[in-house]
């Protein structure tokens, strides 16, 4: 026989059996020549049998192996009983090309001092390094090159008389065939490769997205040590050479290996503190024989997917240092970021990257970052503007990175204001070290909320009617430019759009609502398009009572329940995905919305429109906080997603989360705690009557008699105190204790009183709420009697909010009412205070508030001339 192969399936026998058909399709009479060996599961005879007619009818002979063997003592029998001249290992789902195998096998015929051939080995979760797709074919020599090399026998043609004088070790558990491979290449050094033959692997390592993605195992030390220990660190001890130097492939190889960890580590972000150490330490023991040259990328082969900041970590990890910077040098033209004699970047390779250009009361705002190569703490970054130099403010308004579970410094961001200029004027940047200025080029991100394209005539922002910023050779440039001019760039996008695949109906459409739509004010208020009923809903009928100069359209699903309560209204919606809606929002002044991430709304399906037409939108997005119990979450709420010109916020713990740094608001006035626009519903009703109002709910205990408990134990020594009940009557107020869950015989058993009234039934609570004068709950998540500002108690239960008391007992409790009732019932100055920092103020109603502000706010900006009212323009013929 001329070639063994191993097939190891899987759970799947039609990917199994596909593979058998490849290596059955292998050209030349060599598929009469394949001894081919199964190993599985083959408990059952049919299965069994399957196999054997399959690979019998294409010619080759099968052996199946059964048993549960170790992977080491699974290659071990298959080489001891390989009946063939050379061998190889396919797992189910591999296929190889036609003359795959004919002409591997024919290269080792033909130079009998090589051990191993193969082709490129390419996997889905494998991308192809630059320098692995020149190679020639033909001798590789691993002393020179180290990024071809296989670290398995998968897809690889091996000489089976080598292979038999080194067997696999059963010590090395799940990581035998990768160590025995290592150990057999540093032997032998050399093998035949042939970049124009391609074998597709099986999907052994799974590519992981997120930290959910890991397995539960991911969280210990041993998941991400296991190779190291079993491997790497015993290779690299068994292979050094007399002088002690690892080869350079095993370098690499380690190298390549910690940096898949960086990848795991950053994403791992809630990695325990335990466990971390081990990793670590480990890490650092298998980078203590690599060379800084080789982590640098000095040698031709780089490591795969290595950028400067996984430069820094590694060497970080290798020097025992994590918070790990390199040194610096200078010379007249260019700062160096240097590893001893390495140069690991220069400042005309680094770029800062410019995330988000704004225009405000005549201030221009550019948010950006750069990478933290050059030691922020060594140099400083400063800007020059029409003659002018200014110091940038760093900040923390990006996601932020993790090693492990600890956080580290990758990148700083940055926020930037100066005056604009009436002329044309450039930004620049220098980084300044020891008296020298180096210029550093800008980049546009790509990010939508930047919207600028480099080096594009027809990409532009205005940042008035007659200034507009480009960016042009690296630097941002502001400069005077007419109507008719921005008109023609406009012109030159939209046509340029169709390269994108941005259909002709929409190209044509986006000029002529572009030409309409100036002067109009086209405000887009969005909830949930499947549901709606939302805080935008409410603003949208409110601006649509106010009768300005206003084009206000609500969007939505055709089939929502918003819809059709709009049209049962008199309103007509505007459909998602409509021909209408993607005009009207590329046209939108303002974009009003409960939902971040605005472009998965309204850029559905036409990404092509998004990257293009959608550049050119000079659209205010303007964040609703939606109900009480939202949080926002860094990955959608921070401000550059959809830069976000004003959040309204309806409580104060929201309102705090977003003054975190990482979320970008920190040191900007667009955060407004204005209270939520359902608060408008809540109404207080109480007037002149004089009601307390007690809600408790009771939950059944196990076995136990209603009178037996503490619960009722608390509202008896309520109802019975003398002092609560005299303080009622003096007052002429009346109590009303509304028990849930408590059947009507058992509150029977509670003391009566003539201004006592006990309810059990069902209650409207809402309706009690609003005309108690005072309220005492065991819910802790009670707001609506702080949005009233009315008294409210906490007793029973858990948790509460600043603008409400709490009674640990019903002795304290009835103090406090009887306080009250002395007084006068009324909310004190300190919860009064409470409740406007929880939920804003707003005398005149929330929407109005809301309405207002971004009245305010456009005026001062020049979005808008003047308050003056005019009859609203809503009226629009229907989109089919």
């Amino acid at each position: 026989m001329k070639l063994s192969v191993l097939l190891i399936t899987g759970s799947s026998d039609r990917v199994a059996l596909e593979t058998v058909e490849n290596i059955a399709s292998q050209s030349g009479e060599l598929t009469k020549d394949i001894f081919l060996i199964i190993a599985g599961d083959f408990n059952e005879e049919d299965r069994k049998k399957l196999y054997l007619e399959r690979s019998a009818a294409y010619g080759m002979t099968a052996f199946i192996n059964v048993g549960e063997k170790s992977e080491a003592e699974l290659l071990n029998t298959f080489v001891r009983f390989s009946n063939a001249e050379y061998c190889t290992v396919m797992r189910a789902g591999a296929k190889a090309d036609p003359s795959y195998f004919p002409r591997l096998t024919a290269a080792l015929d033909d130079d009998k001092e090589l051990n191993f051939a193969c082709g490129r080995r390419l996997a889905a979760n494998k991308e192809q390094l630059k320098r692995e797709l020149t190679l020639q074919k033909g001798i590789l020599d691993l002393d020179k090159v180290f990024c071809a090399f296989p670290d398995s026998l998968e897809g690889v043609c091996a000489r089976t008389s080598y292979l038999a004088e080194h067997p696999f070790e059963t010590e090395a558990g799940t990581f035998a065939e990768q160590k025995n491979m290592l150990a057999m290449l540093n032997d032998c050094r050399r093998i035949w490769y042939d970049s124009t033959l391609k074998v597709l692997q099986a999907d052994c390592n799974k590519n992981y997205a997120d930290a959910e993605s890991f397995p539960p195992d991911a969280m210990t030390a041993k998941w991400h040590t296991a190779i190291f220990e079993n491997c790497i660190l015993p290779t690299e001890e068994k292979c050094k050479g007399k002088d002690g130097r690892l080869p350079l492939f095993l370098q690499h190889y380690a190298a390549t290996e910690v940096l898949r960890r960086i990848d795991y580590g950053r994403l791992l972000t809630n990695f325990p503190e335990n466990e971390r150490e081990t990793v670590i330490k480990t890490l650092t023991k298998a980078l203590a024989p690599v060379e800084d040259k080789v982590l640098c990328g000095i040698y031709a082969d780089d490591l795969p997917h290595c950028t400067v900041s996984d430069k820094r970590i590694i060497l970080g990890l290798k020097h025992g240092r994590e918070d790990y910077y390199t040194d610096l040098s200078y010379s007249r033209d260019k700062l160096f970021a240097v590893q001893k004699d390495i140069v690991i970047a220069d400042s005309t390779a680094a770029e800062i990257r410019i995330d988000l250009i704004n225009h405000r009361k005549d201030m221009t705002e550019i948010d950006g970052r750069f990478d933290d190569i050059f030691n922020h703490r060594r140099t400083k970054l400063i800007a020059e503007y029409a003659g002018k130099e200014y110091t940038i403010t760093y900040d923390s308004k990006f996601v932020k990175h993790f090693f492990f579970g600890r956080e580290i410094s990758v990148e700083k961001s940055f926020h930037l204001t100066f005056p604009l200029s009436g002329t044309r004027a450039e930004l620049r940047f220098f980084l300044l070290f020891k008296g020298c200025r180096y210029e550093i080029k800008q980049r546009c991100s790509g990010q939508q909320s930047a919207k600028l394209l480099d080096d594009r005539y027809d990409s532009f922002i205005r940042l008035t009617n007659d200034i507009c910023i480009t960016s042009e050779g690296g630097r941002l440039v502001t400069q005077p430019m007419t109507i008719s001019e921005q008109r023609r760039r406009f012109g030159k996008a939209v046509s340029r759009s169709a390269e994108r695949g941005v259909p002709f109906f929409l190209r044509t459409g986006d000029r002529i609502a572009h030409r309409w739509a100036e002067g109009r004010k086209i405000w887009i208020f969005a909830d949930d398009p499947e549901i709606g009923g939302g805080a935008a809903e409410d603003m949208f009928r409110y601006a649509m009572t106010r009768h300005d100069e206003i084009y206000c359209y609500y969007l939505t699903e055709r089939e929502s329940p918003a819809a059709e309560r709009l049209i049962k209204d008199g309103y007509k919606p505007l459909y998602t995905d409509s021909f209408l809606h993607k005009l009207l929002f590329l046209n939108a002044q303002v974009y009003i919305t409960t939902r971040p991430r605005a472009d998965r709304t309204n850029f559905c399906c036409m990404t092509e429109a998004q990257g293009t037409l959608g550049r050119c939108s000079r659209m205010n997005v303007i964040m609703l906080q939606n109900s009480p119990d939202d949080m926002p979450a860094v990955s959608e709420n921070n401000r550059l997603c959809d830069n976000v010109r004003l959040y309204f916020c309806g409580t104060k713990k929201y309102t705090d989360e977003l003054k975190k740094p990482e979320y970008g608001y920190d040191n900007t006035d667009i955060l407004r705690l204005t209270g939520l626009t359902c608060y408008d519903g809540i109404k207080d009703t109480s007037g002149e009557e004089k009601l307390l109002l007690m809600l408790a709910h009771y939950k059944a205990e196990d076995n136990a008699d209603f009178k037996d408990t503490e619960f009722f134990r608390n509202i008896r020594t309520l109802l019975e105190n003398r002092r609560f009940t005299d303080a009622l009557t003096d007052s002429r107020y009346t109590l009303t204790v509304a028990l849930g869950g408590v059947k009507n015989e058992d509150a029977e058993d509670l003391p009566k009183h003539d201004r006592i009234t006990v309810l059990t039934d069902d209650v409207d609570e809402d309706e009690l709420k609003s005309r108690a004068a005072l309220i005492v709950t065991d819910n802790g998540e009670e707001i609506s009697a702080g949005i009233m500002r009315k008294p409210l108690i906490y007793f029973g239960g858990e948790g509460g909010y600043d603008f409400g008391e709490r009674a640990e007992s019903a002795y304290r409790l009835a103090d406090l009412l009887c306080g009250h009732l002395k007084d006068g019932v009324h909310q004190s100055e300190e919860k009064t205070r409470a409740a406007d920092e929880f939920f804003g103020r707003a005398e005149l109603g929330y929407k109005r508030e809301i309405y207002n502000e971004i009245i305010t706010w456009l005026c001062e900006n020049g979005e808008i001339d003047s308050y003056e009212d005019f009859e609203v323009a809503d009226s629009y013929e229907d989109e089919d």
